[in-house]
This record gives C-alpha cells, structure tokens and sequence, in this order.
C-alpha cells in the first residue's frame, strides 16, 4: 500500500475514532489502536495515539482542573506505575503479531460485551472506594495504557461503579490519564519508541483528531447512545477476528 493511502486512510480512522471520543468522552483509542493496526506496525501506532491523547488531554484538564479528584489519583498511584511498566515492557518485548492477538482477544470480549448491553449490571453495582480496588483499577489502566494507549475503559468503569459524579467523573478521567501518559511518553522514549516518524505522522494527524472531537460532540445530540454502541460493537468484533486471525 501507498504511503500516501495509508495516511489517508489513518485520517479517517482517527476521525472515527476522536468522534466516537466526542460521543461517549472517552474510547477513542478503542477503536482506532486496533483499527491503524490493520495498516501500520502496532508498536508505532500505539506512541502515535499516545501523543493525540497528551495533547487531548492537556486541553482538557486546563477546562476541567478544578473538578479532578486527586485523592483517588493518589490512591491509584501505586497500581499505575506498576502496570505502566510492564505494559511498556510488553509492547517492547513480544512480537507485533502477538501484541496484535493479544488485543484482538481483549476487543473482541469487550465489544461483545458492550453489544449485550451489560453496562447496566456495571451500573447497578456499588463499590466501596478503597486503596486496594483503587490500586487494581489504575494497575489495569497502567497495564493497558501502555501497552495499546487505552487506560480510558479501566478508569471509566472503576469510576462508574463507584457512582462518581458526572463532572468529576469526567475530569478525573482526564487528569489520571494525562499523568499516566506523561510517564508512559517517558518510558517510550526511553525505549526507543518515540521516533521522529511518530512525532511527524502525530502531528498531520491532528487535524483529524480535532475534527472527529467535533463531530463526535455535535453528533451526541442528534443521535440515541444505545443504538450507536450496538453498531460500534458489531464493527469492533469484525475488526477484532482479523486481528487475531491475520
């Protein structure tokens, strides 16, 4: 393939991807990692998304700064850090078409899941908020953050079941991720993942970023949340069976 079709087919999946972040406020990565895949290495579309979400990020905790609550940041500390080195291990050490089946496996429980409609058990629940669940849930968002640039889903669920406020809710998600992919950013340089190519090919994409966050913000008023996730689920689980089967 083209270089220059592989860029134009990046800019619509990241399109698609930052609308669906527009629509739902996080699970952009969700849908793009796994997508970009198809056409590009996972190891340098994983340090590209992580650089869309930074600069996401920064804007968004400068918006919402008051309402994070570090309390739980802190809380989640030591988990994070844990599990952001050993994602970062992982996504240096195993093969790409490991990494890739890996991931394949995690979409496809996840979209099927989402496809069922389970989100009102998760909401249903209640759980106490204590250092140890706090540690579990930032281990997994470290874990998953960094290995394929999706710490949002572990955060959004630990947070929903501990019925935070929609404000707080929101802008705590912002604040833990921007800390964590600071660290992560660090550890890939580190690593050797951050390269130039990355950083340029970050930077023409970001115009579609910015246009998927407004399409996605403009659609969350016209169009039923239930139906769209449906869709997104059958479309991922495609999506995941040709990752795990390519």
């Amino acid at each position: 393939m083209e270089p220059v079709t592989i860029l134009i087919l990046a800019a619509l999946i990241v399109i698609i991807g930052n609308l669906i972040k527009g629509f739902f406020g996080f699970g952009g990565a969700f849908f793009s990692v796994p997508m970009l895949s198809l056409i590009m290495d996972i190891k340098f579309v994983v340090p590209v998304y992580l650089l869309f979400d930074l600069f996401a990020e920064s804007v968004m905790c400068t918006v919402t700064r008051k309402d994070i609550r570090m309390d739980i940041f802190f809380e989640m500390l030591l988990g994070l850090l844990l599990g952001t080195l050993l994602g970062t291990y992982f996504l240096v050490s195993f093969s790409s078409l490991l990494l890739k089946r890996i991931f394949g496996v995690i979409v496809l429980v996840t979209a099927v899941h989402m496809f069922l409609n389970h989100q009102r058990h998760i909401e249903q629940l209640k759980l106490k908020l204590t250092w140890l669940w706090s540690d579990i849930a930032g281990f997994f968002a470290g874990l998953f953050g960094a290995m394929y640039g999706m710490n949002g889903p572990p955060l959004a669920t630990y947070l929903g079941i501990i019925r935070m406020p929609k404000a707080l809710f929101r802008a705590t998600i912002f604040g833990i991720s921007f800390v964590n992919n600071i660290a992560i950013l660090a550890l890939y340089a580190y690593s050797g993942l951050m390269t130039k190519k990355v950083i340029t090919t970050a930077l023409f994409l970001i115009p579609a970023l910015l246009l998927g966050l407004y399409l996605g913000t403009k659609l969350q008023q016209k169009v039923d949340e239930r139906q769209f996730r449906r869709v997104l689920a059958v479309l991922l689980i495609v999506v995941a069976m040709v990752l795990i089967v390519r």
